[in-house]
């Protein structure tokens, strides 16, 4: 196995200080799946204090288990002090077998105490030695092992899933943060559908995002040929690998379990564009993702049914590119195009092809005009107008605003400042 340079400098320091040190974790794991690691971690039986006085520069991570990060010029390295007397009874406290391997950098011994390599050769996920105890250390496992069953294309072992069933009340238990993040990589793998859907039988999702639940066997009407629960996870699986559009997509039919069709077309659930976003507000809220992230794909959920049709205004189109920015505008266009693929494989795409023809239409000849593309700003305003400074400020930039949205010929600084002095005369 090959060792980065950064890397034999950390190892050798710790060796010359007298003490042992392994290498441990996902790059034995990526090795052995031949793949380049891309994170190294280390355990030692160096203490805190000592690797303080070996590296310039050490970050503290998790003082229970007297976690560093050490740093070397841009390369870093989680250190971890070891568990137990030696590294078979380290090994013991890993949460997986495919993860309770060490190597000896110095010898380049193998230490597989549990069958990890065997494991890695039959693709599956297996909690080291007593699931049940495994879980109760670290709750958070319940969740990492339908990740690792995603990103590898692992099947998790029977044993363990009976135990993550027992023990999926728990996954109430660690930090909203990191049941977050653990999230966020399920849905950034090509596997996103099947780890949903783990989640689910687990009996995980329920404590997760429970209103995806409301979804199942929920039928819909025309081209549809899944129900709402499937469709949610078919639109997320067909977008990009991107974290805004993965919860755009699952969640952008979450609404519909709480709007109802009138009895002439049932299974419609009009209104459900508004509906889910602000349960998707809701969501990503209790998940403690980003205000940004939040805004973003509220938006994305909020828009999702737009299509341009023949009658379809130009002012429009052009206040719903400036409300979304550029980069918004392709992923709702990638959002739409998921979205349709999602009700039937050959449902047609001539909606989003049209739509997506008049946004370059309109970003073509007028760009994406947003309140700062204005040619005056707020001390235009208050100069010609002679007023202070405060919110009437911002209505009449909205009302100019609104006036170029209409006509982008109006935008420049000579023609807006004319119809300043005329609120003026006014």
């Amino acid at each position: 196995m090959k060792i980065p340079k950064y890397l034999r400098q950390i190892i050798n320091k710790i060796r010359a200080g007298g003490y042992n040190v392994f290498i441990v974790g996902g790059a034995l794991r990526d090795f052995l799946l031949g793949s380049t690691p891309e994170d190294w971690d280390l355990v030692t039986d160096a203490g805190t204090p000592q690797l303080k006085r070996m590296f310039e520069k050490v970050v503290l991570l998790g003082e229970a288990h007297g976690t560093v990060t050490v740093i070397i010029d841009d390369f870093e390295c989680e250190v971890t002090r070891l568990r137990g007397k030696n590294i078979h009874e380290d090994l013991e406290y890993r949460d997986f077998t495919i993860n309770a391997m060490a190597l000896d950098p110095e010898t380049q011994e193998w230490f597989d105490p549990f069958n990890g390599k065997e494991d890695l050769e039959k693709g599956i996920v297996r909690f080291v030695l007593n699931p049940g105890e495994r879980i109760k250390e670290d709750p958070l496992r319940l969740i990492r092992a339908v990740r690792f069953a995603c990103q590898l294309d692992f099947e998790i072992h029977e044993e363990s899933i009976e135990a993550i069933k027992e023990f999926s009340h728990k996954i109430t238990q660690p930090a909203t943060e990191r049941i977050r993040d653990e999230l966020s990589k399920i849905l950034l793998t090509s596997r996103v559908e099947k780890g949903i859907d783990l989640l689910k039988d687990l009996g995980l999702l329920e404590f997760i995002i429970p209103e995806l639940l409301d979804c199942v066997d929920l039928p819909q009407r025309g081209a549809h040929i899944y129900d709402v629960y499937r469709h949610n996870l078919k639109t997320c699986s067909y977008t990009p690998r991107d974290l805004i559009l993965r919860l755009a997509g699952l969640l952008h039919d979450v609404g519909k379990p709480f709007v109802k069709g009138d009895s002439e077309t049932p299974n419609s659930y009009p209104g459900h564009e508004k509906a889910g976003a602000e349960l998707a507000r809701k969501i990503l809220r209790r998940l403690k993702y980003s205000s940004k992230t939040v805004k973003h794909v509220v938006s994305l959920i909020q828009n999702h049914l737009f299509v341009s049709r023949d009658n379809t205004s130009d002012y429009i189109v052009r206040k719903l590119l400036a409300n979304l920015g550029k980069e918004g505008t392709e992923q709702l266009l990638l959002l739409m195009e998921a979205d349709r693929k999602a009700i039937s494989p050959n449902f047609p795409l001539e909606n989003v092809i049209r739509t997506k023809k008049h946004f370059k239409k309109i970003i073509q000849r007028d760009g994406i005009i947003t309140r700062k593309d204005l040619a005056i700003d707020g001390r235009d305003v208050i100069e010609m107008l002679g007023i202070e400074p405060g919110p009437a400020v911002g209505r009449i930039i909205d009302e100019l605003w609104e006036m170029v949205l209409k006509d982008p010929e109006l935008n420049t600084r000579e023609k807006l400042i004319c119809i300043l002095k005329n609120k003026r005369r006014d």
